[in-house]
Parts: C-alpha cells; sequence; structure tokens
C-alpha cells in the first residue's frame, strides 16, 4: 500500500513510512536502503535529514552498531535539541558503551523537562544499577526510585509518557527486584539492618504479570532458601556473641575475685591462681569477651551473596509516522521482543 504511494509528491515521508516498517522487522538491509531513497529527497532541508539521520542511528543501535548511533543520535539533535526521544535513544546508546556518566547525564537532561518519561526513567534506572556494580552500591536504591515511578507512571497513561505493557512492566519488576537483592547485601555486609522481602515481593509480581518469565522462579526459590539458612543461623548472631561475652565476663570476675579478694570466696590460704596463671586467665577471658561483641561483624562480612541473573530494562524509541503510536523496544539481556505498534 505504501509503495503504490510512491509518485504522488508525498515521497519522502513514504520512504520514511517504509524504513519504519522495515525496522519493525528487522529488515535492516531494506531499512537502510529505503532511508537512502528518503535522503534523495532531503534537499536543502536541515529538518528533513535530522528525521533520516535519527532513523539510521536506530538501525544502528539495533544492529548493535552503537558508536554508530551515537554519532547519528547527535547529529540529529543539532538540528533537534529538544526532541526527548532522541536524547533517550542517544543516553541508551551511550550506556550500550559504558559511557555511564555521559548517559545519566542525557538522561538527567530528559527527566529535567519531563520527569515522567519512562523511556528516560528505565534508562537512568540502568546507569545506576551499572554504576552501582562499580563499587558505590548507594546507586542500587536511585535505581529502586527510578523502576518505582517507571511502573507507577507506566500503569497510569495520563501521567506517564506511554503506557507500559504487562510483560514490559514484568521484565521491570524482576529488575528492581536484582536491584534491591544487590542493594540488601551492599547493607548486610556494612552491618545496616535490611530485609529480603520487597525484593521478593518484585519477582513473584514478575511471575504473576509473566507466568513465562524463566528468570523469576529460580529467583524466588534462591531467596526463599537464602531467608531460612539465614533464619537457622541467626541463633549465633544473637545468641552466640552473647554467651561468648558472659562466659568471658564470668571468668574475669572470678580470678580478680580470686586473686585479690580471695576472703570474699571464703578461702583463707590465699588465691588458687599463681601470678602467672592469673596473668594468663585475665587476658585469656578479655579475648572472649572481645570475640564475643566483634562476632557479629564478623559474621555479617562472612554474607555469601545470592548469584541472579543480571537484566537489563532499556527502550529505545522511534516518532512514529504513520499516523498510530510509536513503537518500543525492551530488551533483556542480549535477547529483545519484537517492537510494537
Amino acid at each position: 500500500m505504501l509503495k503504490r504511494e510512491l509518485g504522488k509528491g508525498i515521497d519522502f515521508q513514504t520512504f520514511l513510512n517504509l524504513a519504519d516498517l522495515y525496522v519493525a522487522n528487522c529488515d535492516w538491509a531494506e531499512a537502510r536502503e529505503q532511508l537512502d531513497y528518503a535522503d534523495s529527497f532531503c534537499g536543502g532541508s536541515m529538518l528533513k535529514r535530522a528525521k533520516v539521520t535519527a532513523r539510521r542511528g536506530l538501525i544502528c543501535y539495533r544492529s548493535e552498531e552503537h558508536a554508530e548511533a551515537v554519532k547519528n543520535f547527535r547529529q540529529a539533535l543539532l538540528v533537534k535539541p529538544g526532541n526527548l526521544t532522541l536524547r533517550s535513544n542517544l543516553g541508551n546508546a551511550l550506556l550500550q558503551l559504558k559511557k555511564f556518566k555521559d548517559a545519566k547525564d542525557e538522561f538527567a537532561r530528559v527527566l529535567k523537562l519531563a520527569p515522567k518519561n519512562i523511556d528516560a526513567l528505565l534508562g537512568a534506572a540502568e546507569v545506576s544499577i551499572e554504576l552501582a556494580g562499580d563499587s558505590d552500591p548507594d546507586q542500587f536504591q536511585i535505581g529502586v526510585d527510578y523502576l518505582s515511578d517507571a511502573i507507577e507512571y507506566g500503569w497510569n497513561r495520563p501521567s506517564g509518557s506511554k503506557c507500559l505493557s504487562i510483560s514490559e512492566t514484568a521484565k521491570i519488576y524482576y529488575v528492581r527486584g536484582y536491584a534491591r537483592t544487590k542493594s540488601y547485601e551492599a547493607d548486610a555486609s556494612l552491618g545496616v539492618r535490611a530485609t529480603l522481602t520487597p525484593a521478593l515481593n518484585d519477582f513473584r509480581q514478575c511471575k504473576q504479570l509473566d507466568p513465562k518469565d524463566s528468570k523469576a522462579p529460580v529467583a524466588i526459590e534462591k531467596i526463599t532458601k537464602f531467608k531460612r539458612r539465614r533464619m537457622r543461623e541467626s541463633w549465633l548472631e544473637v545468641w552466640g556473641p552473647l554467651v561468648i561475652s558472659i562466659f568471658g565476663a564470668i571468668v574475669f570476675l572470678f580470678v580478680q575475685l580470686d586473686f585479690f579478694f580471695p576472703e570474699t570466696l571464703l578461702r583463707d590460704k590465699g588465691p588458687i591462681a599463681s601470678a602467672t596463671e592469673y596473668g594468663s586467665l585475665t587476658f585469656g577471658s578479655l579475648l572472649f569477651m572481645i570475640a564475643g561483641l566483634c562476632l557479629p561483624q564478623v559474621l555479617k562480612l562472612k554474607l555469601v551473596g545470592i548469584e541472579l541473573d543480571k537484566a537489563s530494562v532499556y527502550h529505545v524509541s522511534l516518532p512514529s509516522t504513520l499516523g498510530i503510536s510509536s513503537f518500543s523496544l525492551i530488551e533483556t539481556g542480549r535477547s529483545g521482543s519484537l517492537p510494537k505498534f
């Protein structure tokens, strides 16, 4: 139907529409060919050329040519600096190149103008999780906040920039559960009271929304086993240090009374322990008391991590030119879902 429109004076837009359809079908060669045709109709129009360049950036991104995608997105932004979709796409391409600071800046620019932009919220969350993995665990909670906002606004169409599907929301729940799990591990290693219940609830939500998801059930099983093991070991953290400290204190007190005040123990012949034995018992009891006080911290340092499959959620959007809603790509790991119209 589109090809029958060629020659009617709207060839530039028709070639763009054809390119969009080929992108939706992941036919990169045909999509590039249609963009070449569209480029020949740009003339001196910078706006038309920017539309072509933006789509070239998307094709490069989907073809995992991320450096070239960044180049095209930036070139298009020179003409359309206020286009938030382009800026979000640029942030995602920078994210794939592991240029986290630059990606963070791009998403921040979008969220400053549109704080409820779903694509930017997901991209900013991805950056935060990556930064948290680079020895900045506080970023996990920041990522959780971004994902929570994305879920809230994505389910409330009038407030968010787009409406999330059920499968998309399920993937976001998984990523939030992952971030919360890693945040728990970081807090527990520092002795901060934390809980895995919110993370477990996120994985359960993911499983409920998308029963075909293979990662959520594994995560639920691992966390459940981990919580049971921690409950069995909790007595060591609570009662073990207390028993050791009390035992050391009793020995310390008895030795002092026996050596300095034997009459208090109803002894008339002086202390039982010699000076050498007194020193050994005193020093040993103090060591037990110190060990009891330090044992909780030692146990927390030995906290075994929860190995979960890492997942990524990022959107790369293309403005609609077909008179219907634009499509978005959501990827988890290296596999991606088909774009939706």
